[in-house]
């Protein structure tokens, strides 16, 4: 694949490193004849970005990105036999922005890159907004690992906290969990009473909830651990520990919540 030229002239990263805020979007490259070569030319471009364009940040103190939906940048976590073939890894590293204040994440997979990434900016990030985002860490102490939120808010808050950060949000749509029909009519039974949970219980975050369902609603082989770790609360218990954190931040630093 051939790049713009531009990109890698003094002159344009010169250009780069004055910018105060950086927020391109990855558009998914549709040639419905050629799809190969189109997800070959993303995932290319995807891969670039951190050379191109990150790596030159020197004044940023706003990053977004955001991926085509669909085509997610990251990875899952290495105890799953399944791989994306629409994912590339992530772009991020420690030395990228480091006057970064606000990080914006759009379809990504968040993954230990990121957490990395994060801890990396702990002395200077003050807002993370993670947008139909999917969690790719695994929960290491189980006796079959499985994905889960509880450990990237674990390993934030094992590292002594994030001591600027006075804003986190998690957007999406309740996740795999209610995509197939609002009514719960291809749903199991199982899965009927969590979503009636979920849309009457306030309290409970429905990002952290992204649980698969084939088209005949079956959940995952990780039904057990997700329906588990659901009315046990623990990814929900983490989150909140996670924003009591957040919210202890707020009050030292701006003196209210």
């Amino acid at each position: 694949m051939k790049y713009v030229s531009t990109f890698r002239t003094d002159a344009f990263r010169q250009f780069l490193s004055q910018l105060e805020s950086f927020k391109p979007t990855l558009h998914e490259v549709d040639y419905p004849e050629s799809n190969v070569t189109a997800e070959r030319f993303w995932k290319d471009f995807a891969e670039a970005i951190g050379p191109f364009f990150l790596d030159h940040l020197d004044n940023a103190t706003e990053l977004w990105l955001e991926s085509a939906q669909g085509s997610n940048i990251g990875r899952c976590c290495d105890h799953y036999d399944y791989k994306y073939s629409n994912c590339v890894e992530s772009p991020l590293l420690g030395t990228q922005c480091p006057r970064l204040k606000r990080l914006t994440l759009v379809n990504f997979w968040i993954d230990a890159t990121a957490v990395e990434f994060i801890l990396d900016h702990d002395k200077t990030l003050e807002s993370i907004l993670l947008r139909e985002c999917y969690i790719g860490l695994c929960e290491e102490d189980a006796e079959t690992p499985y994905m889960s939120w509880r450990a990237f808010f674990a390993y934030l808050l094992d590292d002594g906290g994030l001591p600027r950060l006075v804003s986190f949000d998690l957007e999406g749509q309740g996740g795999r969990l209610v995509h197939l029909d609002e009514t719960g009519k291809f749903l199991t039974p199982e899965a009927r009473r969590m979503v009636r949970k979920l849309k009457s219980d306030r309290s409970r975050q429905r990002p952290l909830w992204y649980v698969w369902i084939s088209e005949h609603g079956d959940m995952s082989p990780d039904t057990n651990f997700t329906t588990e770790r659901f009315w046990a609360m623990r990814d929900q218990k983490s989150f909140d520990k996670f924003m009591d954190m957040v919210r202890g931040n707020k009050w030292r630093l701006l003196g209210h919540e």
